[in-house]
């Protein structure tokens, strides 16, 4: 049986701006994982330095939970590298493309799901500019977010891949640093 996990947010992902001390506060786990991460305050400025120092991130918040790390997976990172870079180049922020396409779509259009059995996917979206573009932030704002929080702490996900891009402003948006990250199990 294949099953679908959707997250979709209320309002676009906002990002706090505060005092070092409240926002080092607000981390809780996650704040043991700067030390050991590499990159997650700096403002990205390639796309695979941010990949890499978010999946740390991420993979410190399922180990302290005592979760397995996800894996990075090629063909998810191929889902959500095409997303981010269709949300910047159309200047929008949204689960749904432009042209209609859901997560889900996309997902199986790069192929993840073909000849699997069963499978399960799932989508985290953010945005951010200047150093609240920092995978650190954006990590933070996800396990601040309930639905978010589901996502990366799920035992049912196996693989994650990740897409970044950046944009200049543009329609309702200034210009940001937009993440995709597709979760994904199949058998």
């Amino acid at each position: 049986m294949n099953s679908l996990s959707v997250t979709l947010p209320r309002r676009p992902l906002t990002l706090l701006v505060g005092l070092v001390a409240l926002f080092v506060a607000m981390l809780g786990p996650a704040s043991s994982a700067f030390a050991a991460c590499a990159g997650t305050a700096s403002v990205p400025t390639t796309a695979s330095a941010a990949q890499g120092a978010t999946l740390c991130l991420v993979n410190d918040e399922r180990r302290s939970r005592g979760l397995s790390p996800l894996r990075s997976n090629g063909v998810l990172a191929t889902a959500a590298e095409r997303h981010a870079r269709d949300m910047a180049a159309k200047h929008y922020f949204a689960h749904n493309s432009q042209d209609g396409r859901s997560f889900l779509d996309r997902i199986k259009a790069a192929g993840y799901v073909r000849g699997a059995r069963s499978w399960t996917v799932g989508e985290n979206l953010a945005w951010g500019s200047g150093d609240r573009a920092a995978p650190g932030r954006i990590v933070t704002e996800w396990m601040n977010s309930p639905g978010h929080r589901a996502n990366i702490l799920s035992a049912k996900y196996k693989e994650i891949g990740f897409g970044m891009a950046t944009a200049g402003a543009g329609g309702s948006l200034p210009a940001r640093t937009l993440y995709a990250t597709e979760f994904g199990a199949r058998r």
